[in-house]
């Protein structure tokens, strides 16, 4: 079976009226949204809206930087704030209630405060230790140990 010139030239015909329909919605579809834009009562054209819009992102941009500054620094700040802590509570010589304490402060330096409160019936003593890099020179009661253990490990 052969196409005969008259059948090619009915074919392209049909191809050629479709695309003509398609290009008609989109341009249909263009007008519906510029038709949109303009009845929003805008009195400016399209090239004073699009330079308003650029220097709009352009502050945006200035700003998210500047956050991004600010961010940074309080974050450099903060690695000296206290950041982790360990808490145990326990009885001193066999005492109920459990009124004694051990509380260790660390910051992200893993360099901190260490302090004891030891209730009897005599009084309360409060003891505080230096901790350096996760450390102390003096020597930790039992206690401290486990509250230090806490902090480092990020437990409570």
């Amino acid at each position: 079976m052969e196409l005969t010139l008259t059948q090619i030239h009915f074919g392209a015909t049909i191809l050629l009226f479709l695309i003509v329909l398609w290009q008609a919605f989109k341009i249909y579809r263009l007008d519906s949204v510029r038709k949109h834009f303009y009845s929003m009562g805008l009195k400016k054209n399209l090239e004073t809206i699009v330079t308003e819009q650029d220097q709009g992102i352009a502050e945006l941009v200035a700003a998210v930087a500047d956050l991004n500054q600010q961010t940074e620094s309080l974050r450099v700040a903060n690695l000296n704030n206290f950041q982790k802590l360990g808490f145990v509570r326990f009885s001193q010589h066999g005492e109920a209630g459990n009124l004694s304490f051990a509380f260790v402060l660390l910051n992200a330096h893993d360099t901190g405060i260490a302090i004891s409160s030891l209730h009897s019936r005599e009084g309360v003593r409060i003891y505080s230790k230096d901790i350096v890099n996760g450390k102390s020179k003096a020597k930790l009661t039992d206690e401290e140990t486990q509250a230090l253990t806490q902090a480092l490990n990020g437990k409570e």
